[in-house]
């Protein structure tokens, strides 16, 4: 296992869009092996591929018991009822902004060995799970941030 080196804001990387992974072989293993060592070293819950280079459809994430490996998911359902929270991001450090998420989603991916896998998810993990897909879509914290305006009352 290796640390990658976590891309920092604002590298134009972090807004490029990424490509589908079709080969699921010994480099994928290895790449997925050095995100959750890169994210364990930077205390984080959630890694995606164009934090560290890699503008491929890939992240991983780690919460309480939950270790996941998500690559190419797809959103298929968005709660309608959403939530202001705060996130910060290990792409842009000492920084944590207020952003609105679904409470809750469902996700198609596939697992590392290229099978596909269903996840619905809720509360923190549901935020994760959005917070890394944006990555895959060059959305950063800071395009979603909450106006001041909208949190009076928080």
């Amino acid at each position: 296992m290796a640390r990658l080196v976590v891309v920092q804001y604002p590298n134009p990387i972090l807004k490029q869009q990424t490509k589908e992974i079709t080969v699921f072989d010994e480099r994928l293993k290895v790449l997925i092996s050095d995100m959750f060592e890169t994210m364990k070293a930077n205390a984080g819950l959630g890694l995606a591929g164009p934090q560290v280079g890699v503008l491929e459809k890939i992240f991983v994430l780690k919460y309480k018991r939950k270790k996941m490996v998500i690559i190419n998911p797809v959103i298929d359902v968005f709660s309608e009822k959403k939530e202001i929270g705060e996130e910060g991001c290990l792409s842009i450090p000492n920084r944590q902004v207020y952003v609105k998420r679904s409470v809750s989603v469902e996700m198609t991916a596939q697992n590392e060995n290229g099978k596909v896998i269903k996840i619905k998810e809720k509360a923190l993990m549901a935020r994760i799970l959005q917070h890394e897909f944006d990555h895959l879509n060059g959305v950063l914290i800071l395009d979603r941030e909450v106006p001041s305006y909208e949190l009076d009352g928080l």
